[in-house]
């Protein structure tokens, strides 16, 4: 009698309701050698699984519909290349399931940083800030928006001092000369232009990000509600952030998506600089 992989047998222990949903054959053949050691997450739109192979290897297994989100972030991945952007191993189907193997990534998500130790100190954010605006930077250059930044998708090894981006399930490509229409991402981190779906790309990400780096740095989101309404309100920033912090997220939040600052420009800005270049060009 034929034996279901170890996978498929964890996930048809995992969750009856999902399995129906994924319509997840018994048979399924997975290429990989891999064994379950526990399950991350699991929803209606796929499950992430912590595995290790053979050699005691350790990864992470996102399975999921082979039109679903999944798809799409495999689709995104396979394109990347950047130290602060998830790396996928490999990537498989079989009937109608996705499955991508992607690194295992040490370290804590930022919204769980703040959560557990409060607000993160100015100097520090700095470093984490700079990394993961490398990797939008790039990830924009190469064609694609993520559409759910936010410091639950940026993960942080403070022993390396290392953050990656991750989840790119929402990523999609973009072009300069039309609009996308479609409403994605979390609600609290979304642009004006997002909730009007109207919107390029690179734009949405730049907002969301600004509403991160607020966030982390004052332990509070900076508007009341996602409304169109609340976003237009003045900023109210805690008196501890410095002058070119400031600076920096009033032109992350412009309301007007033409005038906003873009990924490049913020990399440039003197709030990422060493402090003696600033000096210098203040001189």
């Amino acid at each position: 009698m034929h034996c279901p992989h170890p996978i498929v047998s964890y996930l048809q222990m995992a969750s009856t309701a999902w399995l129906s949903t994924l319509l997840l054959p018994k048979h399924l053949q997975i290429e990989k050698d891999l064994i379950p050691i526990t399950c991350l997450s699991i929803s209606n739109r796929g499950c992430v699984i912590h595995v290790k192979d053979s050699k005691e290897k350790r990864s992470v297994l996102k399975v999921g519909p082979q039109t679903g989100p999944l798809a799409n972030e495999v689709s995104c991945l396979e394109q990347l290349n950047h130290p602060n952007i998830v790396k996928i191993l490999s990537s498989f189907t079989s009937e109608n399931v996705q499955f991508a193997q992607l690194e295992k990534i040490e370290g804590m998500a930022l919204i769980n940083v703040l959560n557990y130790e409060g607000r993160i100190q100015e100097a520090k954010m700095k470093s984490i800030f700079f990394q993961i605006c490398s990797a939008l930077a790039y990830l924009h250059s190469q064609g694609w928006v993520h559409r759910d930044i936010k410091p639950d998708n940026m993960v942080y090894d403070r022993r390396t001092g290392v953050c990656k981006l991750i989840d790119f399930d929402l990523a999609t490509p973009y072009s300069l000369h039309s609009k996308l229409t479609e409403s994605a991402g979390t609600p609290e981190y979304s642009s004006p232009e997002l909730l009007r779906r109207n919107y390029v790309g690179p734009e949405v990400d730049v907002w969301a990000l600004g509403v991160s780096l607020f966030t982390l740095l004052a332990g509070k989101f900076p508007f009341a509600k996602p409304s169109l309404f609340e976003l237009s309100q003045p900023l109210e920033f805690p008196q501890h952030l410095s002058p070119e912090c400031k600076d920096l997220i009033e032109q992350m939040l412009c309301l007007d998506a033409e005038n906003r600052i873009t990924m490049e420009e913020i990399l440039q800005h003197n709030w990422l600089q060493p402090k003696e270049r600033v000096e210098h060009d203040r001189s």
